[in-house]
């Protein structure tokens, strides 16, 4: 059976001796795992179209529950990322949290659309770095059902308005908000980290706005070394596990906002 589809690559792995084992985040059909045959080869046709994070049109063969790459067509392989080391590094690890957090056969539409967003802002330069990283982080979470109560304090129901100028504390672990005079002390240290409030602001705008406005805000720096800290934090800690792509970025690509 002959699937057609657009999708994302997330993972590129060389494989025998020109051929590449491809994971793709599609429309139609969610993660798939796709073995790209002669790929590797110069001068192949799929060359272009099978690099990590390109957006391609792709024809798949379906047998036995395994896939195979018959043609691609690139629709977008977003020249302004790979010409950025920092851009393309940050992009690199937000594929890899894409890779382990979506289910092969089942449909990820807004995260796929996630996704190129990302590609294409971080390609364009419009926008901070570690701005979209923050603001991937967090909607992805909101995504997956981990959207983090912020409107009121989980310990007394006073409601925030996003504006306010005491220092509000997150807790990393249950995704709750609480104002400073119902902090509780005893959380183990790692558990919480207090909030600017330009950075809480910041995520009331990231889980509430639009798929096409996630970084139509601007912050200082130390509101920005806030929001990045919580919201890389906070991913990490729903996901369960690190990434060694982000150990990559921090290593070599990451600068200040």
């Amino acid at each position: 059976m002959h699937i057609q589809t657009a999708g994302l690559i997330l993972r590129e792995t060389a494989y025998r001796d020109c051929d590449k084992m491809l994971t793709i985040l599609t429309r139609e059909e969610g993660k798939l795992s796709v073995c790209a045959r002669g790929a590797r080869r110069r001068g192949s046709a799929l060359l272009a179209s099978t690099q990590l994070l390109a957006y391609a049109d792709f024809k798949v063969f379906s047998l036995n529950g395994r896939y195979s790459l018959d043609d691609a067509e690139t629709l977008d392989l977003f020249f302004g990322l790979r010409r950025n080391f920092t851009a393309f590094s940050l992009a690199s690890y937000c594929a890899e949290m894409m890779d382990a957090v979506c289910v092969e056969g089942v449909r990820h539409d807004d995260i796929l659309r996630l996704g190129i967003w990302l590609c294409g802002l971080l390609g364009s330069g419009k926008r901070p770095p570690a701005l979209v990283k923050a603001a991937f982080e967090l909607r992805l979470m909101a995504l997956l059902g981990f959207e983090p109560h912020l409107d009121f304090c989980a310990a007394c129901g006073a409601v925030f308005d996003g504006g306010a100028a005491e220092v509000n504390y997150f807790h990393l672990t249950q995704g709750e908000v609480c104002c400073e005079r119902c902090f509780d002390a005893s959380i183990p240290r790692g558990e919480a980290v207090g909030l600017s409030a330009g950075a809480y602001a910041a995520m009331r705008h990231i889980v509430g706005c639009g798929p096409n406005r996630l970084c139509a805000f601007t912050l200082d720096a130390y509101d920005a070394r806030i929001l990045g800290e919580v919201c890389e934090r906070y991913a990490l800690s729903q996901i369960g596990r690190g990434f060694d792509s982000l150990i990559y970025y921090k290593d070599n690509g990451e600068h200040d906002v």
